[in-house]
C-alpha cells in the first residue's frame, strides 16, 4: 500500500520568509545579512517547524520516490555511497512472460542500515515528493524573488556527512530535530557560480578560528553562497531542510542581454578574424571594440527584453501546487455573489502589461490576455474580492479568468 503524502493545506498556512525569519524583519535580513554574513535565529521552539516536515514524511519519501534513485545519496565525511549499496532491482509481476526489464529502486531497508553506520540521507529536490515543501518554496519564491530548491539532510548520531565545503547558493536552513553544529568559515571566494567550486587545494586550509553555531529545533540558520561550512551532530540524530536560494544575479541578466544585442547587432554575430588567438595586441583592441558596441546596444529597450527572458527561465523551472484545485474549481462553480477569491500566496505569478494585453506569467507557462483583464488582475493584488465586485470590473469574462487562476493554483475561492 503507497503511504499517504500529507496534504499541504491540513498542515496550517504555509511559512513566509518573514516568519522563518522572525524575529528579524526580512528588510533588516536583506541589508545587514543576505549576501553578506551568516544569521543564526534561535528561537528554544522545538516545534517551530512542525508543519514544514518530519521524518514520517522523509519515511514515505523512500516509498513513493522510490524510483527515482538519482535524487538519494548517503554520504560519510564527504565520501558519497556507490548508488548500488542503497538500491535493489525490483521484477515486473510476469516479467518472465512480459519479457519488461527490472526497475531500480531505493532500498529502505540498506538506507536504515547505512544510516546505522554513520552515514548521512540527502534527498536532493525532496518537494518534489512533498506538497508541503513545494508550497513553501514557491512561497520563498515570491519573497525572495529567488528560486529555491528544497534538500533534506537526515544524519545519525555521531557524524558528519559532508567535509569543509562551500556552496554556489545562499542556504537556509531549517532545523527540524535533533540538534547540529555548524563551523563556519570566512569565504575564499567571495559570492562564487557554478564554476567556482570549493576545492581545499586551491583555496588552502581556513587561516581562522571557525565560527561554531549549534542548530536546535527551531531554528534558523541563513549562510551566504561562499561562506565554508562543515556540519556535525553529538549525541542525537538530526533532520534538517536546506533551501538552496538561487536569485537571478547581475552575470544572468548581462548573458541575457547579451543575446538580444545579437539580434540586432551584427559585429556582435561576426566570425572573430583569423589568427586573433596569436595576436598580443587583439584582446586589448576587442575589449575597446565590445564596450563601445555594448555601450550603444545595452539600452532600456534591451535590457527590459532581457529582463522578461531571465524571469522567464525561472518560472519555467517552477512547479506548481495541486493542493485544493479541485475543491476551489467546485466552489467556483457553486459560488455566489458575496463568495469570496483570493490570491495564493505560495503560488508565484507575474503580471506584465503589454500595452495593449497583459501577460501572466506563472510556472512553466506565460498566457497573454486582452488588456480588459487587467483591472481585475490589479483589485487581486490589493487582497480577497467578492464575485460581485469580479462581475463589476469585468462582466464579460471574469469569471472564465478566476477559472483559468484557479486551474493554475493562483488563486481561491473563499
Amino acid at each position: 500500500m503507497t503511504p499517504a503524502i500529507t496534504n499541504a493545506a491540513a498542515c496550517g498556512p504555509v511559512p513566509t520568509l518573514s516568519s522563518l525569519l522572525s524575529p528579524v524583519e526580512p528588510d533588516a535580513f536583506f541589508e545587514e545579512y543576505f549576501e553578506r554574513g551568516p544569521l543564526h535565529v534561535a528561537r528554544g521552539e522545538a516545534r517551530f517547524f512542525g508543519d514544514v516536515y518530519d521524518v514520517a514524511e522523509l519515511e514515505a519519501t523512500l516509498d513513493v520516490g522510490a524510483r527515482h534513485v538519482e535524487q538519494f545519496a548517503m554520504t560519510k565525511g564527504g565520501e558519497t555511497l556507490d548508488r548500488d549499496a542503497i538500491t535493489i532491482e525490483r521484477r515486473s509481476v510476469r516479467s518472465r512472460y512480459t519479457g519488461k526489464p527490472p526497475l531500480l529502486v531505493i532500498d529502505p531497508r540498506a538506507v536504515a542500515s547505512r544510516f546505522e553506520s554513520g552515514y548521512t540521507l540527502l534527498i536532493k529536490d525532496a518537494a518534489s515528493f512533498s506538497p508541503r515543501l513545494q508550497a513553501l518554496c514557491n512561497r520563498l519564491q515570491t519573497d525572495l524573488e529567488s528560486y529555491v530548491q528544497a534538500n533534506v539532510y537526515f544524519t545519525p548520531p555521531r557524524a558528519q556527512g559532508f567535509a569543509l565545503h562551500h556552496d554556489t547558493h545562499d542556504t537556509l536552513i531549517l532545523q527540524i530535530e535533533g540538534t547540529k553544529t555548524w563551523r563556519v568559515h570566512e569565504p575564499a571566494v567571495e559570492l562564487p557560480i557554478e564554476t567556482q567550486p570549493y576545492a581545499k587545494g586551491e583555496h588552502g586550509a581556513c587561516a581562522a578560528a571557525p565560527r561554531e553555531l549549534t542548530l536546535a529545533p527551531g531554528d534558523t540558520l541563513y549562510l551566504p553562497r561562499g561562506f565554508r561550512h562543515e556540519a556535525a551532530t553529538a549525541q542525537s540524530r538530526s533532520l534538517h531542510v536546506t533551501l538552496a536560494l538561487l536569485p537571478l544575479r547581475v552575470i544572468d541578466l548581462v548573458e541575457g542581454a547579451l543575446q538580444f544585442a545579437a539580434v540586432s547587432q551584427v559585429e556582435l554575430r561576426r566570425a572573430l578574424p583569423r589568427g586573433w588567438h596569436l595576436d598580443p595586441a587583439f584582446p586589448d583592441r576587442f575589449a575597446a571594440q565590445v564596450t563601445a558596441q555594448l555601450a550603444r546596444e545595452l539600452r532600456g529597450a534591451c535590457v527590459r527584453a532581457a529582463r522578461d527572458l531571465v524571469c522567464n527561465d525561472a518560472f519555467a523551472v517552477t512547479r506548481t501546487v495541486a493542493d485544493e484545485i479541485f475543491a476551489n474549481l467546485d466552489r467556483l462553480a457553486a459560488a455566489g455573489p458575496d463568495s469570496t477569491v483570493s490570491l495564493r500566496g505560495e503560488a508565484p505569478f507575474l503580471v506584465r502589461d503589454r500595452h495593449t494585453s497583459v501577460q501572466v506569467v506563472a510556472a512553466g507557462k506565460a498566457v497573454s490576455l486582452p488588456i480588459a483583464c487587467a483591472p481585475l488582475l490589479e483589485r487581486l493584488r490589493r487582497g480577497p474580492a467578492t464575485l460581485a465586485e469580479v462581475d463589476r470590473i469585468l462582466p464579460d469574462a471574469g469569471r472564465s479568468l478566476l477559472a483559468m487562476l484557479v486551474t493554475d493554483g493562483i488563486a481561491a475561492i473563499g
